[in-house]
């Protein structure tokens, strides 16, 4: 029997690299929580462990790209059909989220402002559902976390364009006018006196990002061999390495290094989270199963997550204890219970949007 590269389990290691991104931003804005030790060698780590995790978003654009064109090529359906289902996937459950945030913060602020000192005005609201958070302030600390949806929306919408890119020009130069397109971009709003950073960000910045998904789906769909050899999982780790170093030192010894990094630190963590998975599925293969369900739930645990941590959750912080290591046991425990909650709340968001679609 032939394997069929459209098959769901071909692309297992997808959705492992969609449980790191969404687990490790959760831990990011976790480590709120863990604070800082008082000890220089063990804060210096803490502050690569926040890095890190913080660029895991990088990997949903690789994995919203991956996804696209690998399930087009294996189901193709018209454009304008296209653009129905899938931005009414993507935004009806970021509207719900966005306006049952506004609702509760609000409520909670008016019940009980001691406890909420300050909510959003409504302004920052009708800002967040149009998708303009990027541009004003005070829609972007609404939710700092939701930067990412306008940019991914504005991929979807060029989604079409890209394809017929990559049609054109073949792979390679396919990834080589991305990453220009990525960098023209950046360097662009640089001159113009703009910022760069995520949360200031639009979507051309991440082009790259979305395309080298694209790319490795259609290599996806055309061979359903993974990299799960030994020395592949090296050659990946090294590469890796080598990509996530020149991003660190573009960003640590030039004054614009912040902004053109983005694309090397896009392939630095893919590399590098695809040699540990490749490890790991030789190993752990029998959680392919729980990563396909995490994956599923991926975009909802996204969504719901930061606004339940920041406005409900962080003045929890007062509990936790003084000593380090205690504080280090309790952030661990109170971490894995908190991911399995968006987990198991994010299933149940997603079982009803399925019904209601």
């Amino acid at each position: 029997m032939t394997d069929n590269p459209c098959k769901p389990q071909t692309v297992a290691w997808i959705d492992w690299i969609k449980v790191y991104a969404v687990l490790s931003i959760i831990f990011h804005h976790w480590l709120y929580f863990l604070g800082r030790s008082g000890s220089a060698p063990i804060d210096k780590c803490l502050d690569i462990v926040e890095i890190l995790t913080g660029n895991g978003i990088h990997l949903f654009f690789i994995a919203s790209g991956f996804g696209l064109i690998y399930s087009h090529s294996c189901r193709p359906i018209s454009w304008k059909r296209w653009f129905s289902r899938r931005l009414t996937k993507i935004l009806v459950p970021y509207w719900i989220v966005v306006a049952a945030t506004y609702l509760c913060v609000t409520a909670v602020h008016g019940f009980a402002p001691k406890y909420l000192p300050e909510s959003p005005g409504f302004s920052a609201f009708v800002q967040s559902m149009l998708l303009m958070q990027n541009f004003f302030r005070e829609a972007t600390l609404f939710n700092l976390s939701l930067w990412f949806i306008p940019n991914i929306v504005g991929l979807y919408c060029v989604f079409p364009l890209l394809c017929a890119l990559l049609r054109k020009t073949g792979e390679r130069l396919f990834l080589i006018l991305t990453f220009f397109m990525s960098m023209g971009s950046i360097l662009t709003v640089s001159l113009l006196g703009g910022e760069v950073n995520n949360h200031h960000s639009i979507f051309p910045f991440f082009i790259f990002q979305f395309s080298l998904g694209m790319f490795l789906g259609q290599r996806r769909q055309k061979n359903a061999t993974t990299p799960n050899k030994p020395a592949g999982a090296a050659a990946l780790l090294a590469a890796g390495v080598l990509f996530y170093a020149t991003s660190y030192l573009l960003s640590v010894k030039t004054a614009w290094g912040d902004g053109f990094n983005k694309p090397f630190t896009a392939l630095g963590i893919l590399l590098i989270v695809m040699a540990i998975v490749s490890m790991l599925r030789r190993r752990f293969s029998v959680a392919d199963g729980l990563c396909a369900r995490v994956a599923g739930a991926s975009y909802y645990m996204y969504l719901i997550h930061f606004p339940l941590y920041y406005y409900f959750l962080r003045q929890g912080k007062a509990f936790f204890p003084q000593n380090f290591a205690l504080r280090t046991v309790l952030f661990f425990v109170t971490y894995a219970a908190f991911a399995a909650v968006m987990y198991h709340v994010s299933g149940a968001l997603k079982r009803n949007a399925v019904k209601t679609a």
